[in-house]
């Protein structure tokens, strides 16, 4: 499975932050050092302490701001205004953008 995930080029990147599509809390700090790592070239305790309890949009701000590193789209759950999770609200809007 390494050796798939590391030939994989990603188009676009679910961050499930509170487990309702996967339990994934114990994955995520692996998968989030990983993924900045890759981008950022270096990841480290200090710099997740800058993003650990933040919202989306502050993380989002952080990583692009301090960082210049930057997404195509960013959408949170307060651009829907619908059912939350588990609706597919958020997850259809952002595919159509």
């Amino acid at each position: 499975m390494q050796k798939l995930i590391k030939n994989l080029r990603f188009k676009a990147v679910i961050f499930d932050m509170d487990g309702v599509l996967i339990d994934s809390e114990h994955w995520w700090q692996k998968w989030e050092k990983k993924f900045l790592t890759e981008q950022l070239g270096s990841w480290n305790k200090e710099r997740q302490q800058r993003i650990i309890g933040r919202s989306l949009k502050d993380i989002h701000r952080i990583l692009q701001d301090k960082y210049n590193m930057c997404f195509d789209v960013v959408v949170s759950a307060e651009d829907v205004y619908s059912l939350g999770k588990p609706a597919p609200n958020i997850y259809l809007y952002t595919a159509r953008k």
